[in-house]
């Protein structure tokens, strides 16, 4: 319930106006020294007359503003206009260090109500008056604490020119649940009343990067439970691991460590500065890179857009629960190149935004398919010439887009009118996708050597008939040269041999299936070649 609170009364810092129509709350949110501008801690030094009653734990804010002077080279550092003394000379802030003395005491104790009066009565320029417990909260009451609350909502009631300034108590470990308590009692009255409140406790409860801590004692220290289990110090380990005079520096806060006293000087001075009139609109600020981004291409070379939003890093000075939104949003189907826009803003409307682009990688290769091996009969050029598509790829597919089809015979789409020569040519297709991803596959192509048919020859070396034939075929030999005869099927097998032929021969295919044959006479240097075709 604690941590609840907390980011609840969070949202409320700084989102008034200079009038605190609302509480102005100034917390760990608000202890940050960057987001001040030089302007801003001008016009708080030209504007502000401040008493500030304390003992040594609210002297932390004093330390912590002394050590902040002169450090050049601190991140955030706004050049040498953070003095203070009394009287605010020399442009300095005027800040009344222990008007009066002691602080807020205990249960019930107010004590430090008529000096105050006494003291606004002999110095009218005061325009803001703070006062620091020192244990009071973690000893005191329900009824001790509502006194106090009482007594400050009174005392501006009476100087309403005047902004009183009220705070929570120091962390306590060895008093956990009671300190808890009472100073939740006094956010809630803060928030409820717009009241003015300086949240010590909840200030050294984070360290800078917002990393907050349930069980801490007012040095820094933290524990697994109240009043047990010492875990470490998370000041010392933030500065152990952070450059000194870079992002910290050294000062004497008391009863704590230096970075205590930082934060405590931050947030002060996030204080003056907005009760002179500053009224942060600053934008968030989005501290993480967003580089481009690939996805790889579905099946339907498309793909989601994943959820980008976990990746944003951003802070803003007075909402820790900054919204995020993704445009497009996270599950919309990209095509193509998309850019992303990632939004932060804050409750007051304020807004940072951060682009990328998205590209889509098909990491898919194509798919192309090639018919099996071919046999063709070459013509009297002795070549094939290819008719259309027969020997092109039977199938191409592509996830997404297919940037060529080449075949590594004519270096072109196709093989339509391609000449083949005889015998056996292995043609090799390349599909290449607009990624660049390629698949190939290869078909060989026999192409039966041409032979010279007896119809071309003078004079004729035989005759066959009946020719087409349900069997039986006679062969007259009408040149006394040829006497052997070789009988094949269409892909060129041999079947039989005739030999001893002097004239006439009776053949029988009988036992062959019907289909085309060959029938193939040798004279010399010439062949000849009579279809036959068997019934």
């Amino acid at each position: 319930m604690e941590t609840l609170t907390k980011i609840i009364t969070g949202i409320l810092i700084c989102f008034t106006t200079s009038a605190f129509s609302q509480a102005l709350i100034i917390d760990h949110n608000c202890a940050k020294l960057e987001p001040i501008p030089a302007s801003a801690i001008e016009q708080a030094k030209a504007d502000l007359h401040i008493a500030y009653m304390h003992t040594s734990h609210g002297s932390q804010l004093i330390t912590g503003m002394t050590g902040l002077i002169g450090q050049s080279n601190l991140i955030g550092y706004k050049g040498d206009i953070y003095q203070w003394n009394e009287g605010g000379n020399s442009g300095a802030l005027d800040i009344d260090d222990n008007f009066i003395g002691g602080d807020l005491g205990h249960n019930g104790d107010t004590s430090w109500a008529a000096p105050t009066r006494n003291y606004l009565a002999q110095n009218p320029d005061v325009n803001v008056v703070i006062y620091s417990w020192c244990g009071g909260c973690s000893d005191n009451t329900i009824a001790g604490i509502q006194t106090y609350l009482d007594k400050m909502n009174q005392l501006e009631q009476e100087y309403p020119e005047v902004k009183f300034v009220y705070m929570t108590g120091h962390t306590d470990i060895w008093a956990d649940a009671t300190l808890k308590a009472n100073n939740q009692q006094i956010r809630d009255y803060c928030t409820a009343n717009n009241k003015i409140l300086y949240d010590f406790a909840d200030i050294e409860s984070y360290n800078p990067d917002g990393e907050y801590y349930e069980f801490v004692n007012d040095n820094c220290n933290y524990y697994s439970g109240a009043g047990t289990g010492l875990l470490g110090n998370w000041a010392e380990e933030w500065q152990n691991s952070h450059t000194e005079g870079i992002y910290w520096y050294s000062c004497s806060a008391a009863h704590s460590k230096p970075l205590n006293g930082n934060l405590k000087a931050y947030a002060a001075w996030w204080l003056w500065c907005r009760l002179a009139g500053w009224n942060n609109s600053e934008s968030p600020v989005i501290t993480s890179t967003h580089d481009d981004q690939t996805l790889e291409a579905d099946a339907n070379c498309q793909a989601d857009l994943p959820d980008y939003t976990g990746d944003v890093v951003a802070y803003d000075d007075n909402d820790p629960d900054l919204e995020i939104s993704q445009s497009p949003a996270a599950g919309t189907v990209i095509t193509d190149e998309t850019t992303v826009t990632l939004t932060v803003e804050d409750d007051d409307g304020n807004t940072a935004s951060v682009s990328f682009n998205v590209t889509l990688a098909d990491m898919t290769a194509p798919i192309v398919t090639c018919p099996e091996t071919q046999t063709v009969n070459a013509d009297e050029t002795h070549t094939y010439t290819v008719q259309g598509t027969e020997f092109d790829p039977t199938e191409i597919a592509d996830n997404c887009s297919v940037a060529s089809v080449l075949n590594d015979f004519n270096n072109t789409e196709t093989l339509e009118n391609a000449q083949l020569p005889e015998g056996t040519t292995s043609i090799i297709w390349t599909v290449t996708d607009l990624a660049g991803n390629t698949d190939s596959c290869s078909i060989d192509i026999v192409v039966n050597e041409y032979i010279v048919g007896i119809k071309d020859i003078e004079p004729k070396v035989l005759t066959l008939y009946p020719n087409p034939t349900n069997g039986k075929l006679t062969l007259n030999i009408e040149n006394k040269e040829v006497h052997t005869f070789t009988i094949t099927d269409i892909a060129g097998k041999e079947i039989c041999k005739i030999k001893n032929v002097q004239k006439s021969k009776e053949i029988d295919l009988s036992q062959f299936q019907n289909g085309v044959y060959f029938i193939y006479a040798i004279s010399g240097n010439k062949t000849f070649v009579a279809k036959i075709l068997k019934n």
